[in-house]
């Protein structure tokens, strides 16, 4: 069994650009002809169908809390442009606060056996 990787990207939908705005709308998209006045959020079907019209950038020194459907809630985009000193102090003290949060939500929520 291989190792589980995590990846962090911002997807967005790119049916409403200049270049693809003439172009047909897919049926599984939630702006297609059955969903005109939708919004054109980009979520799994258009990854699980490869759109043509999706597109993506990754999120580079990010903390960020996901959702059940594992949409990022809430997140804090640091600068790219950090030394690798601000990134080590960076990386040490977010993983440090996610363990803290963890051991807290673990002893509030989970009852003693």
């Amino acid at each position: 069994m291989g190792g589980l990787n995590h990846i962090l990207l911002e997807a967005f939908c790119l049916k409403d650009s200049d270049e693809h705005a003439h172009k047909e709308r897919p049926d599984f998209c939630p702006g297609a002809p059955s969903f005109p006045d939708s919004e054109l959020e980009p979520g799994y079907a258009c990854f699980f169908n490869a759109c043509p019209f999706l597109d993506f950038t990754s999120c580079e020194n990010t903390i960020c809390f996901s959702n059940q459907r594992s949409e990022m809630g809430y997140g804090i985009l640091l600068s790219p442009n950090m030394t690798e000193e601000q990134r080590q102090i960076f990386e040490e003290t977010a993983i440090q606060k996610i363990n803290e949060a963890y051991e807290e939500c673990i002893s509030r929520h989970v009852p003693e056996r």
